[in-house]
């Protein structure tokens, strides 16, 4: 194990980097300036690491008050060797758990990740079912009542039979020779089902509830009649 190390000593009153040696002891670090002969003794218990926990960082240990002496040391490697030399110096950072820091935040990532698919896809389905299974139809009248009120109020609705008539025969003719698909279950279809039916004049179409649990069952009894008849054409094919 290595005991002695190169350092640059600054006294707290100057800028100026002073070269220096460090040797490394049982209960602190023997320090010794080579340009003067100067030597002083640091206990563990008086140093604070101020630098040195990230990678890239260079060592820093200070002792003393506002005006602090310092030891800088380029090789992170002093840490290992002084926790290594010391039971007093289990307070400074050490290097090898580095590692374990990156995949503790890798996996910390993933786990995010996968949690945030886990609630969008599982959680959030989940609870919509279960809330929706609660929820009183009258307060889904009401809200269907408020988006017809709020996308068809009735000065915008079409309230004339011929012209209405006229709208539904080129709808028939656009849709006559295409494959009927299963209406797709979403609050998006629900509400546009409850404007449409809006429009509709009252005297030849009267609107319905708008209930997303009416809708949720006409979507099924659809799906199923649609299912049946494609099962029916494969037959006689």
């Amino acid at each position: 194990m290595r005991l002695d190390w190169e350092a640059a000593y600054i006294d707290g009153r100057t800028a100026a980097r002073r070269r220096a040696g460090v040797h490394i002891t049982r209960t602190g670090l023997d320090v010794t300036l080579p340009d003067s002969g100067t030597r002083f003794f640091w206990p563990f218990r008086e140093i604070r690491q101020t630098q040195g926990t990230y990678a890239g960082e260079q060592v820093r240990l200070e002792r003393g008050g506002e005006l602090a002496e310092a030891l800088l040391i380029g090789d992170v490697g002093f840490l290992s060797a002084v926790r290594a030399a010391s039971p007093e110096a289990t307070h400074f950072h050490d290097p090898a758990r580095r590692r374990f820091r990156v995949g503790l935040t890798v996996g910390a990532l993933v786990a995010a990740v996968a949690l945030a698919v886990g609630v969008y896809y599982i959680g959030i389905p989940a609870f919509a079912a279960v809330a929706a299974a609660r929820v009183p139809v009258s307060w889904e009248d009401k809200l269907g009542s408020a988006i017809v009120e709020h996308f068809a109020p009735p000065a915008r609705r079409c309230d004339d039979p011929a012209r209405q008539a006229r709208i539904d025969g080129i709808v028939a003719a656009l849709t006559a020779k295409a494959r009927p698909q299963p209406p797709v279950c979403s609050p998006t279809r629900w509400s546009t089902c409850c404007t449409v039916t809006s429009r509709a004049p009252s005297s030849s179409r009267p609107p319905r509830a708008c209930s997303w649990r009416r809708w949720s069952a006409t979507c099924r009894a659809s799906s199923a009649t649609d299912s049946r008849a494609r099962a029916r054409s494969a037959i006689s094919r």
